[in-house]
């Protein structure tokens, strides 16, 4: 789809201001729920947008919001599971 991260960022921003929250608050905070397919997910819709990002400067601007709501925390967190679903 084109302009897809377009769109999806434009609804991440708006949804932020309604609720007054960062943009992509409500994403990363899947990482808290015990639902391993929700969190991986979660992870799979953040790569997709990192390779759908139509410039470097928006796509630094992405990775700065993950990292300023902690996702590097999130994502030891995840790594530090003893799953053996997910080490197949």
């Amino acid at each position: 789809m084109k302009n897809a991260f377009t769109y999806l960022n434009r609804a991440a921003v708006n949804t932020a201001r309604r609720s007054s929250q960062s943009p992509y608050s409500t994403l990363l905070g899947c990482f808290s729920v015990p639902d391993l397919e929700l969190r991986v997910q979660v992870l799979t819709l953040i790569n997709w947008m990192l390779f759908k990002c139509p410039t470097d400067k928006k796509q630094c601007k992405f990775l700065s919001r993950m990292e300023n709501m902690g996702i590097y925390d999130d994502l030891r967190a995840l790594a530090k599971e003893r799953r053996p679903d997910i080490l197949e």
